[in-house]
């Protein structure tokens, strides 16, 4: 088998006064090609495995003492046509995923606090106000994702909290753990209707760790967790043990 995997992670801190913008970008993308019976012939066959964008935004302003007040803006997507199993477009089978198929917008207005420690930099996002969108673009796809054609987007409103983490060990930063935990609860959908729905709540728990073996040469373990009703009634988890290149660019 052969395995392709990148991954590309952007941070960016702006800060004036009371004022601070952070805005992130990840993106992940991964094939491996396999050789299999497909109509008779033995032929490789690449599989998409890992695919995602994700894109955050957060102006934030100074409130008191380790607490500020602002917005959070979330998008993830993917970049390509995704099959249920190995062989699916060969086959002529349909998709399930798609460029905007699903796509998730998340906004939110409400609180932060940093917790004022070294030891443990955790920080929390409360937000009594939040909107949840979820888009199908390709209706050509065998899952609707909660959006039933011939609509193209859903729209909830309700509530999030959000968990952040990430700390780093030892003088050369050999161990990096990361994870965000992330929980929307809506009591709206269809906002423009505004028909009352009993929504269950969207899980998404990441965990990333970053174990560095060269100053080029590192190990990464991740793991998530997620829980949507809307898509799927079982918990999904995915789970990627990766050992590569790694080379970070600093400007400050």
């Amino acid at each position: 088998t052969i395995t392709v995997l990148a991954n590309l992670n952007f941070l960016h801190t702006y800060k004036q006064g009371r004022f601070t913008l952070t805005n992130t970008a990840a993106a992940k993308f991964g094939y491996n090609r396999m050789r299999m019976m497909l109509e008779n012939k033995e032929q490789g066959v690449w599989f998409k495995n890992v695919d995602e964008i994700a894109l955050a935004t957060s102006p934030q302003w100074a409130l008191v003492k380790n607490w500020s007040y602002g917005a959070n803006v979330k998008f993830r997507t993917q970049f390509a046509p995704g099959y249920s199993a190995r062989g699916d477009r060969q086959l002529g089978n349909p998709r399930v995923t798609n460029f905007m198929t699903p796509g998730y917008l998340d906004a939110s207005l409400g609180f932060t606090y940093i917790l004022p420690s070294e030891r443990f930099p955790l920080k929390v996002n409360l937000a009594p106000i939040a909107m949840s969108a979820t888009y199908r673009i390709d209706q050509g796809t065998s899952k609707d994702y909660g959006v039933a054609a011939p609509l193209r987007q859903k729209y909830e409103g309700g509530l999030s909290v959000q968990l952040d983490f990430d700390k780093t060990w030892g003088e050369n930063g050999w161990l990096r753990y990361r994870t965000t935990a992330y929980s929307f609860y809506g009591w709206i959908t269809g906002l423009s209707s505004k028909t009352i729905s009993d929504i269950a709540p969207t899980l998404r728990w990441e965990n990333t760790f970053d174990i560095k073996a060269t100053k080029y040469i590192s190990t990464q373990i991740y793991v998530q967790l997620y829980y949507n009703k809307a898509e799927c009634h079982e918990l999904q988890v995915q789970g990627m043990l990766s050992v590569g290149l790694t080379y970070t660019f600093k400007n400050k």
